[in-house]
């Protein structure tokens, strides 16, 4: 997944941050767990990192997956986790659906619960999505887990936005 270039990007006036992978020396983007492929059964089940915040939303640059829908689905099964770890402890999940969030990185395909972002070399699609946690308390880290379906979850970018 190639942007044509790797300089700051924006959606909606939210900037992220993409990381050059200078051809293949630098890992840039954060794929999970399949079963299906060549490269997603080595991959992590699930990617912490800090955040150490209150926060207002988290914005992905992501909402793309391997194996994702190829159409719309209602009630999808759940391709992506984000969990929000709080400094008291305690943690909240935000379930991203596959066909309802995350759709095949392979074409354009929209689905409801996330916005269309870039078109990448080769016709490839990444979207953008905002989860907004329940609490305004200190978010410790973020964990991206992987759901229970055979999908290949991606994630290229995430930028925090603080109250």
């Amino acid at each position: 997944m190639a942007f044509a270039d790797w300089g700051p990007k924006a959606v909606g006036g939210v900037p992220f941050t993409v990381t050059d992978p200078q051809g293949d020396r630098v890992k840039n983007v954060v794929m999970l767990h399949s079963p299906n492929g060549t490269f997603p059964p080595d991959m992590p089940k699930a990617v912490t990192v800090p955040c150490n915040t209150a926060v207002k939303a988290v914005h992905v640059l992501g909402g793309v997956g391997g194996w994702a829908a190829q159409k719309p689905v209602k009630d999808g099964t759940v391709s992506l986790i984000v969990r929000l770890h709080y400094a008291d402890g305690t943690s909240e999940d935000h379930p991203l659906r596959n066909g309802e969030h995350v759709a095949d990185y392979v074409r354009r395909l929209d689905v409801p619960g996330s916005a269309f972002a870039f078109e990448l070399e080769g016709g490839k699609q990444v979207r953008y999505l905002a989860i907004a946690p329940k609490r305004p308390d200190v978010v410790k880290a973020i964990e991206f887990v992987k759901g229970a379906d055979k999908t290949a979850p991606v994630v290229m970018a995430v930028t925090v936005e603080t109250p």
